[in-house]
């Protein structure tokens, strides 16, 4: 709300609305609030003074489909009809994995992990990123064990760029006990993964227990 109050009292100053209204479209996830920003994108809302350009209505598609917005799977497949660069394609790809949708997620994370892929690595590092964000954590425990189970294949058979972006968005924490013992298991077991990568299974363990023991603490008795 106050993120969205702000956008509409900084009409009159281009920058800080662009700015309020990023923040707002970054933390939404409301009913009402989704339906603003599709209203914005289909153009039956309109904000003095800010201009919803390519890179936005990517943003916008991507945040209404990350909510599973009604029609919103749609858009993706629109939008690539009036821009097919590059960047889009990654736009879209970014779209589509980050729907809350097992099925969806199992193809791409198949996809990531295929030694023989033909994408190239800009858009699996997208990918990447987008698999898993924060809310959707039953998605990311449905394919934890396989993604630490097949880890060390994946480290042996790939380089050091491809790793750095997999291990930091793809090895699972969990702010659970069962979750810290998995990573412990896997860091006594994998003695033989590339320092990079031992290094981010070493930091995902360290984050994951620091999680588990603040959760503890606050926790009412």
């Amino acid at each position: 709300a106050i993120t969205w109050e702000n956008t509409l009292a900084n009409k009159d100053n281009k920058n800080m609305l662009r700015r309020w209204f990023g923040a707002y479209r970054s933390a939404v996830s409301s009913t009402e609030g989704l339906n603003k920003l599709q209203k914005l994108l289909s153009g039956e809302l309109s904000i003095d003074n800010l201009d919803i350009n390519q890179d936005l209505r990517w943003s916008i598609i991507n945040r209404l489909n990350r909510f599973n917005v009604e029609g919103s799977a749609a858009l993706i497949a629109k939008e690539l009809e009036n821009d097919n660069s590059d960047r889009s394609q990654k736009s879209a790809i970014a779209a589509e994995v980050v729907r809350p949708e097992a099925k969806t997620k199992a193809k791409w994370l198949a996809i990531i992990q295929d030694k023989n892929t033909d994408l190239p690595f800009s858009k699996l590092r997208t990918a990447m990123g987008s698999l898993y964000p924060v809310e959707q954590y039953q998605l990311n425990q449905l394919t934890a064990k396989q993604r630490l189970d097949t880890l060390a294949d994946i480290d042996k058979a790939s380089d050091h760029t491809f790793m750095r972006s997999y291990a930091g968005s793809l090895i699972p924490s969990s702010c659970d006990t069962a979750g810290v013992n998995r990573l412990a298991n896997a860091i006594e077991s994998m003695s033989e993964l590339s320092a990079g990568t031992q290094r981010a299974l070493l930091v995902t363990h360290q984050a994951s227990e620091r999680c588990v023991k603040i959760k503890n603490k606050l926790t009412v008795k």
